[in-house]
């Protein structure tokens, strides 16, 4: 296997080739946050004029975000997604902010949304946390298309924590002074992409380690739903350098995530799954490889990758209001590329 393939390639970078996250999306109305759900609240709260107002999200979602909602006055609708995770909007539903997310670094279509956003006159959100990079198939990139956009860095990157907001309104969105702050477990992970360049399956099994120890860590949490009551913290910026700056390689990040879908897609060929997008056309890049598979078949898909240095993720932890749900939603697992 390509050793580059497995690496966030911004440790890569040659000066040469460096870029800052903000040339890539050439804006001037783009804000660090160290998490999306802090940039969701924010947008969240400066709506949130009356005393009680509507939000309107999709049910297949991870149960984080509603964090970023819980605490303020809004009553939260969900609208669910069929299996090519197009929106199944019910008319009958009205509402002051729509969210719209962008599953996988895939495009979501906006024509499925134009009627409803017309006749209700909402405020528009682009979750785009799994989209960094990536553009629809007019060439916008994802999280720029709507009145508000966010998009996770540190998603798709091996950094701690990073995520920006986009405004395309007028309206003056309270942002945080964030502080650098060194990360002693964070210097010492970084060091080991670093050095172990070399030596992928080394790396593989670090990797692994340190999911098994995150696993624990979130067994012994007491509160079952901790995630959706609780926003993370937004002053600290665990980064060595900031996020602002970070020098980043775009054409090669963008390569190896596309080279990795396909290595992916090859060796899950003739196996008993079902990619959840059909192609990946020429403007996507992935966060992932997403995919549907029953659970009797899980255990040799995960002994396939497992031998290529690939981990499956089962995704997401649904929202604890989700009570009833197509029965899809219980298949759905992304390979990850961010080792």
């Amino acid at each position: 296997m390509d050793k580059y393939i497995n690496f966030s390639s911004f440790l890569l970078n040659k000066k040469t080739d460096q870029q800052s996250i903000f040339d890539i999306y050439n804006k001037s109305n783009v804000h660090l946050y160290t998490y999306s759900r802090i940039a969701l609240f924010e947008i969240l709260k400066f709506h949130n004029k009356k005393k009680l107002q509507n939000i309107y999200i999709p049910s297949l979602i991870c149960s984080d975000i509603i964090s970023s909602i819980k605490n303020l006055n809004y009553k939260i609708y969900f609208y669910e997604v069929d299996k090519q995770l197009n929106p199944i909007l019910s008319s009958n539903t009205k509402t002051d902010i729509l969210l719209v997310v962008n599953y996988f670094g895939f495009s979501q279509n906006l024509k499925f949304f134009r009627d409803y956003i017309n006749s209700n006159k909402c405020i528009t959100i682009e979750d785009n946390s799994h989209g960094f990079l990536s553009r629809d198939i007019e060439g916008k990139l994802l999280g720029t298309r709507l009145n508000y956009g966010f998009v996770s860095i540190y998603k798709s990157l091996n950094i701690y924590n990073g995520s920006i907001l986009i405004n395309n309104t007028n309206n003056n969105i309270y942002t945080y002074k964030l502080i650098r702050k060194f990360n002693l477990f964070y210097f010492l992970k970084k060091l080991i992409y670093f050095n172990l360049f070399n030596s992928p399956n080394l790396n593989f099994k670090i990797f692994n380690i340190i999911k098994f120890l995150k696993k624990i860590k979130n067994t012994n949490t007491k509160v079952s739903n901790f995630d959706e009551l609780y926003l993370p913290n937004n002053v600290n910026m665990y980064e060595n350098i900031d996020l602002k700056l970070l020098p980043f390689n775009y054409s090669m990040e963008v390569k190896r995530r596309r080279q990795t879908y396909f290595l992916i897609d090859k060796l899950l060929k003739k196996e008993i799954i079902t990619p959840i997008f059909e192609q990946l056309n020429k403007n996507t890049i992935p966060f992932c490889y997403p995919f549907y598979c029953k659970n009797e078949n899980l255990e040799k898909i995960h002994k396939i990758l497992y031998k290529n240095n690939f981990v499956i993720v089962k995704w997401p932890k649904l929202p604890s209001k989700i009570k009833k749900k197509p029965s899809f939603y219980d298949n759905i697992y992304y390979v990850t590329f961010k080792i």
